[in-house]
């Protein structure tokens, strides 16, 4: 028997990435391929209850599908439209007990279709493992009492299996761990997918400035201690980077052939009070040595607090010329 062949019928006007495609062959959800073929080919914005009487399919199909696309970033909300479960929290009474949610709730959503089932499906996928009965209770309170829409409480899973497996050695975090770490984010009012992401980005460029200051503090190899990493929070909010810490760090060798933290704070904020906080701004107005009427007696005394050495001056300057290069 020969094999059979396909082919479209008529002209195909709608225009679709490659990238898209093998996104939606990866995700592996035919609901959700159809969902997308649909809005793609019609103009406007369009509401749910639009994509339901369109399709001719009910509400929970719609909402699994868009829930599902949404999770995997190819369907974006439109500003000022959050999610629905989100928005039925927001308006609990404030001070109303949080409900006791039990095994039978877990049921009754999964057997309503609700975006909740989706949820479920792509947690189990990185765990894995089909969550327990206590498991489900706990990713339903998370879902359900909650101000954080679907898309942002993966985000914040898939976040807290990276940080649980670098900090604990955790294959995936437990479910009391997600809970705290959804309630911190929602105390961050991080209710929509665009100010998540841009949270997580915050954090991932002051984890890439913390490992740059610890370097420049020949701390690589260990953690900082409560008091080192205050110092370090504290010179990241002032705007500093490691190249000025770096400076810092040498300066105090220099002068008390130490690094003690102190003192190496005291340099930044000294700098940090005259607006300086980038190598090239410390080299080229904060290297040289402080004159008087007394220039004699300041020569024979000893260098005051953070001033630069001779050796330190010709340091920073071949520190300046790599930044010009870089």
């Amino acid at each position: 028997m020969s094999e059979r062949k396909f082919e479209l019928h008529g002209p195909d006007t709608v225009s679709l990435a490659v990238s898209t495609i093998d996104r939606l062959i990866r995700i592996g959800d035919g609901d959700a391929a159809l969902l997308y073929l649909y809005i793609l080919k019609t103009p406007g914005q369009i509401t749910p209850k639009d994509v339901a009487e369109g399709m001719g399919k009910s509400n929970g199909w719609v909402n699994t599908a868009i829930a599902v696309l949404t999770l995997h970033g190819l369907l974006k909300p439109i500003d000022g439209i959050d999610d629905p479960q989100a928005d039925a929290s927001r308006e609990d009474a404030p001070g109303e007990s949080i409900r006791q949610y039990t095994i039978k709730d877990v049921l009754a959503e999964i057997e309503e279709g609700t975006a909740f089932v989706v949820l479920r499906d792509e947690v189990e996928k990185l765990y894995g493992k089909k969550l327990l009965e206590h498991e489900l209770v706990t990713l339903l309170r998370i879902h359900d009492s909650l101000h954080l829409p679907t898309e942002v409480i993966m985000l914040l899973i898939s976040h807290c299996k990276t940080e649980g497996n670098k900090r604990f050695s955790w294959s995936m975090p437990p479910m009391s761990y997600l809970e705290k770490a959804a309630l911190d984010w929602e105390d961050k009012e991080l209710f929509t997918f665009e100010k998540a992401m841009d949270y997580l980005k915050s954090l991932e460029e002051r984890a890439y400035a913390l490992q740059g200051m610890k370097a420049a503090l020949q701390k690589s190899d260990r953690e900082l201690s409560a008091d080192e990493q205050k110092f370090v929070d504290t010179w990241i909010t002032m705007g500093f980077g490691p190249d000025a810490v770096e400076i810092a760090y040498v300066r105090t060798i220099e002068h008390i052939q130490e690094p003690q933290i102190k003192y190496i704070n005291g340099i930044m904020t000294s700098w940090h009070k005259k607006g300086l906080h980038t190598a090239q701004e410390i080299i080229l107005k904060d290297s040289g040595r402080q004159t008087s009427a007394k220039g004699s007696d300041l020569r024979n005394r000893k260098e005051k607090f953070g001033e630069a050495t001779q050796e330190e001056r010709e340091r920073m300057e071949r520190t300046l010329q790599r930044i010009k290069d870089e």
